[in-house]
C-alpha cells in the first residue's frame, strides 16, 4: 500500500489492486469516484464511512473513531486514546476514551459494549515505522483545542501525550469520595491504584484506608501548618510559606493536579505562597480550596493557580477565593491579576466577578468615572477593566473617542448573567500583613 499526504490534511491511498481500501470509499475531496485509477484522496477519519462489524479487527487501535455511550445513556461521537487488557481476561479488552469536543477530565475506561459497533472507524496504517518503538505506524487524530485556551498546537500535542491517561480514578479525602479529572505525577510507588485515600488534615496519601487510618492516628495538627488570617461563618483562611510548609504544600499541588489540567509541579514550591480555604467544625479545618501567589511576581499576578476541591463547588467558594486574592492586593496596594492562560473554569469564575463588580460599581458611582477610578477602588489592572467593557459592549465610540454606555437596564441585565457574589469575604476578619518579598516589589507597587 502505497500513502502519502496529500492536501487539507486529507491522505492519499492507493492499494496493490487500485481500489479503495478497507472502510472507505475510492472518493476524492469532492466525494466523488477518481477516474483512470488514480490514488484517492480519502477525508479525515471524522468523515469516512465505517467499517462493517465483521471486517473489523480487535483489540481496537488508539485513535480509532466511534460513537460511544454517554453518561446520559445517548451516544456520542469519541476516540480511542489507549488500551489495555480486561483484569482477570486473556481475550477481552478495554479502551480509555474521549468524547469529541468535551474536556478531557471526561475521559475514562470503556469495554465494548460501551460501543456503536455499526460506527467503528479505525485509523489508517502508514508504510513507515514509528521512529521510537520501530512498530507499524498509524495515522493519529488531530489533537483538539477543547480547555487548552491559550497553548500552541504544538504544546497540547506534548502536553497530551505525556498526561494523555488518568492514573487514578477516585481519591477519598475526609468524607467525600471524588473522580480524579486528570492525569497527577505521583511517585512510581502509587502506580496502578485505583483509588488514594487522602488525609484531609496534612494532604499526605496512601493506597488503602488502613494505611490511613494507621496514620490518621499520629496526626497532633488538625488544620493547615501556617497562620490562620481569616475566620467568620465556619470558613478559616490559612497562609503557607511553601519554603516553611514545603510537604503539605507539595501534597496539595499533587492533589490540585488531579482536577487542574495544566496545573505545574515541577516548578519550585519554595517560591510561592498558599492560601488555604478551610470549613472548620469540631473535627478540625477541612481542605476545600486553594489559591498560590509568586512571592516576586515578574508581572502583576496576585494569583498563580486556584482551585475549590469538586467535593465542595457550588457553595460560592471559588468566588470567594477570587475575592479575597483582591483584598489583599487591596491591603497591598498593588494592582492584580489571575495568570494567565486561565482554565475553562478559570476564566468563567474570573469574567463573571470582574463584570459584577464593574457593573456594581457603575451602576451605584456618582459623578466622573475613569478607568483608573475604578482600578483604584477594585484593584483591577487596567486592562482587565477595559477588556470588560468591551465584552460587555458598554464602550461605543463617538467620532472616534470612546465612550463608556451603561444605561441602567443593561447594567442589571449583566448583573443578572454575572449570577451571585457567592460566598462573601469581609474585609474587617482579615487579619494579615504581606510577605517581606512583596512590600517593596516596584514592578506592581503604585
Amino acid at each position: 500500500m502505497a500513502i502519502k499526504t496529500g492536501k487539507e490534511n486529507h491522505v492519499a491511498v492507493k492499494t496493490e489492486d487500485g481500489k479503495a481500501p478497507l472502510g472507505g470509499k475510492d472518493v476524492g475531496t469532492t466525494g466523488k469516484p477518481q477516474p483512470g485509477g488514480k490514488p484517492a484522496l480519502l477525508p479525515p477519519p471524522e468523515e469516512r464511512d465505517p467499517v462493517p462489524w465483521e471486517q473489523v479487527e480487535l483489540p481496537l487501535m488508539p485513535h480509532t473513531l466511534m460513537q460511544c455511550r454517554w453518561r446520559d445513556g445517548t451516544m456520542r461521537a469519541a476516540r480511542i486514546i489507549e488500551r489495555r487488557p480486561l483484569k482477570g481476561s486473556d481475550t477481552e479488552w478495554e479502551y480509555y476514551i474521549h468524547y469529541r469536543g468535551v474536556d478531557r477530565r471526561m475521559d475514562c475506561w470503556k469495554t465494548l459494549e460501551g460501543f456503536d459497533r455499526n460506527t467503528i472507524v479505525p485509523p489508517r496504517l502508514l508504510d513507515e515505522l514509528d521512529a521510537k518503538t520501530k512498530q507499524p505506524k498509524y495515522e493519529e487524530i488531530e489533537s483538539e483545542d477543547d480547555g487548552h485556551h491559550g497553548f500552541s498546537m504544538q504544546k497540547i500535542r506534548a502536553h497530551e501525550a505525556a498526561t494523555k491517561v488518568k492514573n487514578v480514578e477516585q481519591i477519598e479525602l475526609g468524607r467525600h469520595t471524588m473522580d480524579v479529572w486528570y492525569f497527577s505525577p505521583l511517585p512510581p510507588e502509587f502506580a496502578g491504584h485505583k483509588k488514594l485515600y487522602f488525609c484531609e488534615y496534612d494532604l499526605a496519601y496512601f493506597v488503602s484506608r488502613d494505611e490511613l487510618m494507621r496514620h490518621v492516628q499520629k496526626v497532633r495538627i488538625q488544620h493547615p501548618p501556617g497562620n490562620e488570617i481569616y475566620r467568620n461563618n465556619g470558613v478559616s483562611m490559612w497562609e503557607l510559606d511553601g519554603d516553611e510548609s514545603n510537604g503539605f504544600c507539595r501534597n496539595l499541588c499533587s492533589l490540585a493536579k488531579m482536577f487542574l489540567d495544566h496545573k505545574s509541579v515541577d516548578c519550585c514550591i519554595n517560591d510561592f505562597m498558599f492560601y488555604v480555604m478551610t470549613e472548620v467544625d469540631e473535627r478540625g479545618a477541612h481542605v476545600c480550596g486553594y489559591f498560590s501567589k509568586e512571592k516576586n511576581p515578574q508581572r502583576k499576578n496576585n494569583l498563580s493557580c486556584i482551585l475549590c476541591i469538586p467535593a465542595y463547588q457550588r457553595r460560592g467558594y471559588g468566588k470567594f477565593l477570587v475575592s479575597f486574592s483582591y483584598e489583599l492586593s487591596k491591603i497591598e496596594n498593588q494592582v492584580g491579576t489571575p495568570e494567565k492562560p486561565l482554565s475553562d473554569m478559570g476564566q468563567v469564575t474570573y469574567e463573571s466577578h470582574w463584570a459584577r463588580v464593574i457593573c456594581g460599581i457603575l451602576k451605584t458611582h456618582q459623578g466622573p468615572l475613569s478607568v483608573k477610578n475604578i482600578s483604584d477602588m477594585t484593584m483591577f489592572t487596567d486592562s482587565d477593566i477595559i477588556d470588560t467593557l468591551k465584552r460587555l459592549d458598554l464602550i461605543k465610540y463617538v467620532k472616534g473617542q470612546p465612550v463608556l454606555s451603561a444605561p441602567m437596564d443593561v447594567l442589571d441585565e449583566h448583573l443578572r448573567k454575572a449570577g451571585s457574589a457567592g460566598l462573601p469575604v469581609d474585609p474587617r476578619k482579615i487579619v494579615w500583613t504581606p510577605h517581606p518579598s512583596q512590600v517593596m516589589n516596584p514592578v506592581t507597587k503604585r
